[in-house]
């Protein structure tokens, strides 16, 4: 929890430093149909006029684009790290074990909340939206998805992205500690898991290096260079089972047919069929193998690469 109580004039001023450097440009931009990149002002502010839209012809509708950052934070890492009954994002999920699986669920929550922050800082860095529901009991959020607008040729065209990737880190860095007070997980300073914390990192840091190559691979910029890419999707697991992941899909799928846009994201074998119902067909699927795990009997990691084109019906 944050304790504003404790924040001084000068760290107020180094926040307010650390968002500066965060601010977008923003410009006046073209209607969305058109195959042209949006800056993230425009772009959230569209789909929420088309939420609010939406929701005046359904009054029991909560999708929001104006999600509370910690409250969003806190949303992936149930999410993804699951429960002790209900089980995390399989993608995530691999990704851990050998590393953290002998660690209480707890800890997982928190070693996922810290890690899964820099993507989420990246997105709102982005051309991207960040779309919710919320249980209108509690205010709780339910279900949640992070989109960004993806335009293939720049990504192939930023020469200098290791450096301006290492930049946001450390602006990320600070942001957590001094904006959020958060803190390292203690897996991240127990000396016991230090030697499996940088297995860790070194193991995401390959498969982030595929994931991107194999995205662009999918959709090249010489075909349908500009489109959405789902990042992050995620149903809180006291509400799994009650249809929230479809309500979400099918949100992203009538905001994507209004505006004209493929989809893109990567799922685990368990998510395959879910996705396929949403209307995404996988177009290759890759194995990916902890290039630091040795052992004959781990099997491959599948990962389908999956696209959803727009309803032009619609």
């Amino acid at each position: 929890k944050t304790n504003n109580s404790r924040h001084s004039s000068s760290s107020s001023f180094i926040h307010s430093f650390i968002h500066s450097l965060k601010l977008p440009f923003f410009f006046d931009i073209p209607d969305l149909k058109k195959q042209t990149a949006m800056p993230m002002k425009t772009l959230r502010e569209y789909v929420r006029q088309q939420l609010c839209l939406w929701k005046s012809n359904n009054s029991n509708d909560s999708w929001t684009v104006d999600c509370d950052t910690n409250a969003v934070r806190y949303a992936i890492s149930i999410s993804f790290a699951g429960t002790d009954t209900v089980r995390g994002e399989p993608t995530w999920e691999w990704g851990l074990q050998h590393y953290v699986g002998g660690v209480g669920i707890a800890d997982k929550i928190a070693v996922t909340r810290f890690i899964m922050s820099f993507p989420l800082f990246q997105d709102l860095r982005s051309n991207s939206f960040q779309v919710c529901s919320t249980c209108p009991r509690t205010d709780e959020i339910t279900s949640f998805a992070s989109v960004r607008e993806y335009d293939t040729a720049a990504e192939q065209a930023k020469w200098c992205k290791w450096l301006r990737q290492g930049w946001h880190t450390m602006v990320d860095l600070l942001t957590l500690f001094l904006y959020h007070r958060e803190s390292l997980p203690r897996l991240f300073t127990d000396k016991k898991y230090r030697a499996d914390t940088r297995r860790l990192e070194q193991k995401f840091d390959k498969f982030e290096e595929k994931i991107d190559a194999w995205h662009q691979q999918i959709l090249p910029s010489s075909t349908a260079g500009l489109h959405w890419y789902v990042h992050m999707v995620g149903v809180n697991p006291a509400h799994q089972g009650k249809g929230q992941g479809k309500a979400l899909m099918g949100q992203l799928n009538k905001l994507a047919d209004a505006s004209n846009r493929v989809m893109y994201l990567e799922a685990g074998e368990p998510n395959r069929v879910f996705y396929e119902k949403m209307g995404f067909r996988v177009q290759r699927t890759e194995y990916f193998v902890d290039p630091l795990d040795h052992s004959k009997e781990v099997d491959p990691f599948p990962l389908h690469l999956m696209t959803r084109h727009p309803n032009n019906s619609s």
